[in-house]
């Protein structure tokens, strides 16, 4: 499968610069003491490749100075994608944009996207097409959503925790979809599983056949229902009604040569009767433009008719999302600063817990989400169905407005017939033979037209029978399909998870000496010793060593995993020298199985002596990360 390594992380500005040297594969180790740019190291890394970092937001509320005070600033990221060595560009000051080009060729740039916009082509994607994974639609509920590499990132990027108790990175904006158990399973499935890539792509695409297939017979069942209303015998299918038409367009023929034979034997008729043939031809014309206003009539009462089911549909996507946020205002029963024994609120200092214990506040507040992500999705949905109703509504309205005209034609044609009557009645010889015929001729061109509304009724019927016949077998096609790659998907995982069941086994056996078993759970999360309790330090070797064992995996066989890992300094929740020195000396040993690259940002004395020549950036207080422009400096 694919492979990504980072060759140079260069970041450039009026105020400051920095270069690193080329990093090759296997492990690169940057030291440096606290507040020297250890951590933006990284960061700048995860910037390049489309991340989000919130400290280098302008309107951040925790902004790193350095950054967001220069201008014209941006961070450059060298990287090899299987063979290939690209060099990405990201501004600080546009960053929802991402140059690319190929490395030693600028004159060809293309730009991509960060963010997806109306199904557009974005960095991800290209990136992941790269690594040979595909970018699948993951569907949480009713809503879904694109595979980007920043998911992935959160298995390959160890970012600095201060409770590293959960093991995936936290996703930049957490919400019960982004950091939802069915992502976080998608996200370690198609990283480990050589066929669950194919199994999550065919799934999204069942989840989109099954929508599309509810929606096709949501139209044909209001479609059916309105004509049923609107026409008499809706039943008779378009076979029969083809039959009907002939039938009455004979019988027409019979009576018009009937009429011709007639007018043969009576000699005696009127002279004028040059007005009663007017008179027909008035009377004809007003029935066939009766017609095709009815057929007017029927369009406009489909597309109200589409209408309504499509302000339906909107309408329950409408009552869903207020649901789910009326869910979570009621859930989140708990604030902050609410005591959760008695309710009542609390007087909490900054930074601290309501125990009193210090705490970082992105790290307290992590389990109380936001409702304005779905305050805009509402706010959005009810903005279509009010263009909706506005549509509905001109409709309304020019179905009022052709009534009125059909009124009109049909007064029109009233009166051609009472015109006719008071010709037959004033010259005594219009009220036998011709007249019957006459009048029959009219009755059938009559039914004759309402059969040919009802037969294109019939057509678009049979559209609509067709179009849900076609997604009802696309349904079944993909629900085949899906089912076999999941067995196959699922085969293929029982046995990775074995393997990684040894080798996280191993890792911390090797590493904390009380720790015999190790497994993950249905959820993929580690278990220790059956679940034993463990002190807060364990958490970072128990984090670090599942990272490690996903690496350890993608050397050993052919899994998406791009056999690279971004760890930031792995030293928070208390663990001591010695048993962090020992964690991250199984970074080298894990190497040792192939290919990778393993970028390591940590402090001095934290990591064992035989990886000093793993060292290729160092920083101090004097010499930190970003550093003044040379010929700022020099004036």
């Amino acid at each position: 499968m694919g492979r990504l390594a980072i060759r140079k992380v260069e970041y450039s500005g009026e105020k400051y610069e920095f270069a690193s040297p080329e990093l090759p594969d296997g492990l690169v180790v940057v030291e440096g003491d606290n507040r020297t740019g250890k951590s933006t190291f990284a960061d700048l890394i995860f910037f390049g490749l489309g991340g989000p970092v919130k400290q280098f937001a302008k309107k951040g509320k925790e902004q790193h100075k350095e950054i967001t005070s220069d201008v014209k600033n941006a961070v450059h990221v060298t990287v090899d994608l299987n063979g290939e060595r690209f060099r990405v560009t990201r501004r600080f000051d546009a960053p929802q944009d991402i140059l690319i080009a190929a490395h030693g060729d600028l004159s060809e740039v293309e730009v991509l996207p960060v963010h997806r916009h109306e199904g557009r082509r974005v960095f991800s994607d290209w990136l992941l097409e790269k690594l040979g994974i595909r970018s699948v639609t993951l569907f949480v509920g009713s809503y879904n959503g694109k595979l980007n590499l920043t998911d992935l990132m959160r298995l390959m990027y160890h970012d600095q925790d201060p409770d590293p108790a959960r093991v995936f990175m936290r996703p930049d904006r957490e919400s019960f979809v982004a950091d939802s158990l069915d992502f976080r399973r998608a996200i370690f499935e198609i990283l480990i599983g050589t066929t669950s890539e194919k199994f999550y792509e065919s799934l999204g695409k069942l989840r989109m056949a099954e929508r599309t297939h509810a929606e096709r017979q949501a139209t044909l069942d209001v479609y059916k229902n309105a004509v049923g209303q609107l026409t008499p015998h809706a039943d008779t299918n378009a076979v029969f009604l083809e039959k009907q038409i002939k039938d009455h367009e004979a019988q027409l023929e019979r009576l018009a040569a009937s009429r011709r034979q007639a007018r043969k034997t009576n000699p005696t008729a009127p002279s004028p009767e040059s007005d009663l043939m007017n008179m027909r031809r008035d009377l004809a014309a007003h029935e066939v433009k009766l017609g095709a206003l009815e057929r007017v009539r029927s369009d406009l009462v489909t597309e109200r008719v589409r209408l309504i089911s499509l302000e339906g549909q909107l309408i329950d996507e409408v009552l869903r999302i207020q649901k789910i946020i009326h869910a979570h205002e009621t859930l989140a029963l708990f604030s902050p600063d609410t005591c959760p024994c008695c309710l009542r609120p609390v007087a909490r200092a900054q930074a601290a817990c309501i125990c009193g214990q210090p705490v970082e506040e992105d790290a307290y507040q992590r389990f109380f989400y936001s409702s304005d992500e779905y305050l805009s999705i509402l706010k959005s949905k009810q903005k279509n169905v009010q263009t909706v109703r506005e549509a509905r509504a001109g409709c309304e309205l020019e179905l009022a407005g052709l009534e009125k005209r059909v009124v009109g034609v049909q007064a029109a044609s009233d009166e051609v017939r009472k015109r006719m009557e008071r010709w037959g009645g004033s010259h005594g010889t219009y009220g036998t033979l011709l007249e019957q015929i006459d009048d029959k001729i009219v009755d059938v061109r009559v039914e004759l037209e309402r059969l040919k509304q009802q037969l294109d009724l019939e057509f678009a019927r049979n559209k609509l029978e067709q179009a849900l016949a076609a997604a009802r077998e696309e349904l079944e096609r993909l629900r085949i399909e899906t089912q076999k790659l999941e067995l196959d998907a699922q085969a293929d995982r029982v046995a990775k998870i074995a393997r990684f069941n040894a080798i996280y086994t191993e890792l911390m056996a090797d590493t904390l000496e009380d720790v015999r078993t190790v497994r993950l759970d249905a959820d993929y999360e580690p278990i220790l010793n059956g679940g034993e309790y463990r002190e807060a330090s364990s958490r970072v070797p128990r984090r670090l060593m599942y990272f490690l064992t996903l690496l350890s995996l993608s050397l050993e066989s052919d899994i998406p995993f791009p056999r690279f890992l971004l760890i930031d300094t792995p030293e928070t929740a208390g663990i001591d020298r010695e048993n962090l020195s020992r964690a991250i000396g199984k970074i080298a040993a894990v190497l040792e199985k192939g290919t990778g690259q393993v970028i390591l940002t940590t402090g001095p004395d934290r990591y064992p002596n035989q990886m000093q020549s793993k060292r290729f950036v160092t920083l101090t207080q004097k010499e930190k990360l970003l550093r003044p422009q040379r010929t700022r400096a020099m004036t």
